[in-house]
């Protein structure tokens, strides 16, 4: 009996000590893979402060920052954003359009022998595009409308070949065309999502509708881990700015409640009414430079007019475009301080006015150009667009649409440039050193993020637009982007002084990412409709042996087994299309309604907080009092 309870005694140590051994090695494995988790933290740390280190541009924006405050700072981000994005849609075009023309160099050369229609029209095209090699003043005449000897070169869309490229390797280059304006339009629509998804969720996690937002700025705002003295100037800075403007923004509110609301809405609806009547005739002021400068240039005698002249009508069009691309958003901003709307208000209605006038002249000026290709009668023999008065002489008019569009990227970035050096340092310099009336009367500069986000938006939609008739646009985007950035860094920093206004960094991205998808929605219904109808020219471009661009992809598929053509067939059916549509609506209505409840429980929840708070204030008011009654008691009580 003894023995067997000794028996169960050490059967029941040798199980603990096994318990104990295992639970030691689960503790250690426990500890180990822990300091694995701490290394691994550590170096993706240590891995993202040293890819900070080498990200471009960011002491710059963290600098903007503190002078200017996080609003302002977005707006370079944007810009920064929008510089990668052109540097991608630069490096796909040149990739699979450009390096393939420049390896096998194919000059397209028509044999005389040869009489079909696009053989007759490739020489008389050819033979179209003078170039003056010994007149210099005409060579940069040249450079800058896009005619002549830049014509021939890779920046325009005729230059490019109709053949298969590589000699002894199958690359069809009309094909890639095709491929490549899909890619960068998918692609940047990819981006602009995850863009718009990180702004929205910064947007839902951001500052607004705070409680006590003095207190928050003043107790909670500062960076405790800050340690170089320069961060710390900018963040001082910063929170100073965003008091200061919350002040202002306190001081309107309360005047626009102080306002007679009848006043107020008179005044409301006669700047509406000027505005829609400035930007109806801004649209007939760009057809009518259009058409008018089309009609010069037909004269029989426009040959013999003096080469500044011939300049002139040639950027009459985009001369109209960024005169009024300049002019109305200031007229626009002094409107809409009249019309004393909140701040949010002001931006968004400034912005809106903005994108429609920027986006109206690029849609007046495709019209036109769309008028002056499709002008009929055609006659392919003749190989010319028109044959009528009325109708313009185009040879090939994709590469026409590509020096309008040329013109506008050159003059949109020569006005930025002049602009700034030309008008914005005088104006700094005649208030900073000339202590007079016209010095209090000009003011001090601020820098108005609506106008210049449109500017960057415009110009984008150049590029996507131009990327299509002229594949170096892209090039010439990404270039200006990079030089856009040093000069309105110098002109923030030098010229312009702290805005009086809030306006959060958060709404900014917002505002910036809608405002760039609606312009990229309307890029693509052009370009969407000159690939699947308008027909090509005959003479020039890639697609000259096509009823139209999309007919390359056509002819591609049929060249596919029978399995890939009939999915490819029933995919484009309009059974699949009309399904397809449908699950869109669904799923936009699914993420709206979604969006409407999480709004809505975001409304309830912060009532409850609300109201937590109250229940503290109360007790803490109760536990005060009732404190000071012990106390007085007690001292009562002493004294008795």
């Amino acid at each position: 009996m003894f023995g067997k309870l000794v028996e169960k005694v050490s059967t029941l140590t040798s199980r603990s000590h096994l318990l104990t051994d295992s639970s030691k090695k689960l503790k250690g494995w426990a500890a180990f893979k822990n300091r694995q988790k701490l290394f691994w933290n550590k170096v993706g740390t240590r891995y993202k402060e040293v890819s900070q280190s080498f990200e471009i541009w960011r002491a710059s924006i963290k600098t903007i920052e503190g002078q200017f405050g996080p609003a302002v700072s977005s707006y370079f981000a944007f810009l920064k954003w929008l510089f990668f994005l052109n540097l991608y849609i630069f490096l796909i075009s040149f990739c699979f359009i450009i390096i393939p023309q420049i390896i096998y160099n194919d000059k397209v050369d028509y044999s005389t022998s040869d009489t079909s229609t696009t053989a007759v029209c490739s020489r008389r095209y050819k033979d179209s595009v003078v170039v003056m090699k010994n007149d210099t003043a005409q060579l940069v005449l040249d450079f800058l409308q896009g005619t002549g000897w830049m014509e021939k070169t890779l920046l325009f869309h005729g230059y490019y070949s109709d053949k298969n490229l590589l000699a002894g390797q199958s690359y069809n280059l009309p094909l890639a065309f095709i491929m490549v304006v899909i890619a960068y339009l998918i692609m940047s629509l990819i981006l602009m999502a995850r863009q718009a998804s990180s702004a929205l969720k910064t947007a839902a996690l951001g500052e607004e509708h705070q409680f006590y937002p003095y207190c928050n700025l003043i107790l909670s705002a500062w960076d405790y881990s800050l340690t170089d003295d320069d961060a710390i100037v900018l963040k001082r800075k910063s929170i100073l700015h965003e008091l200061n403007s919350s002040f202002q923004e306190r001081e309107r509110k309360l005047k626009r409640e102080n306002t007679s609301k009848c006043a107020l809405y008179t005044i409301r609806f006669l700047a509406n009414f000027l505005v829609i009547g400035l930007l109806a005739g801004s649209g007939y002021l760009i057809y009518y430079s259009m058409t008018k400068a089309t009609e010069l240039k037909e004269q029989s005698n426009y040959e013999e007019k003096n080469k500044f002249i011939k300049l002139l009508f040639e950027f009459l069009p985009s001369l109209s475009i960024t005169f009024l691309n300049v002019l109305l958003p200031l007229i626009f901003q002094k409107l809409v301080i009249v019309e004393n709307y909140t701040q949010d208000t002001e931006i968004l209605l400034t912005l809106a006015r903005t994108v429609f006038l920027r986006l109206a002249s690029v849609a007046v000026l495709l019209a036109t150009l769309y008028g002056q290709v499709t002008c009929s009668p055609k006659d392919a023999n003749d190989c010319n667009v028109g044959v009528k008065d009325d109708c313009p002489v185009l040879r090939c008019w994709e590469s026409y649409v590509g020096q309008q569009l040329y013109k506008l990227v050159l003059t949109d970035f020569i006005a930025a440039f002049f602009i700034t050096f030309f008008v914005e340092v005088p104006r700094k310099l005649i208030v900073t050193k000339c202590n007079c009336k016209l010095s209090q009367l000009v003011g001090q500069q601020e820098f108005e993020i609506s106008k210049n986000v449109l500017d960057l938006v415009y110009g984008q939609t150049l590029c996507w637009l131009g990327a299509y008739f002229s594949p170096l646009i892209p090039t010439i985007a990404f270039v200006k982007t990079f030089l856009l950035f040093y000069i309105k860094k110098f002109t923030c920093l030098f010229n312009y002084a702290p805005s009086t206004r809030l306006v959060k960094a958060s709404k900014s991205q917002t505002f910036f990412t809608v405002v760039l998808m609606s312009a990229f929605l309307m890029c693509c219904i052009p370009i969407g409709y000159i690939i699947w109808q308008i027909p090509p020219s005959k003479g020039c471009g890639p697609f000259r042996l096509y009823s139209s661009a999309f007919k390359i992809v056509s002819l591609t598929i049929d060249g596919f087994p029978k399995v890939f053509d009939a999915i490819f067939t029933f995919i484009g059916s309009a059974g699949v299309v009309a399904l397809i549509f449908v699950c869109l609506c669904l799923g936009i209505y699914y993420h709206a309604t979604m969006n409407e409840l999480n709004r809505k429980r975001v409304i309830v929840l912060r009532e409850q907080m609300a109201r937590e708070a109250q229940d503290k204030a109360y007790l803490m008011i109760k536990i005060n009092e009732h404190s000071n009654t012990n106390v007085v008691s007690r001292n009562y009580g002493d004294q008795i």
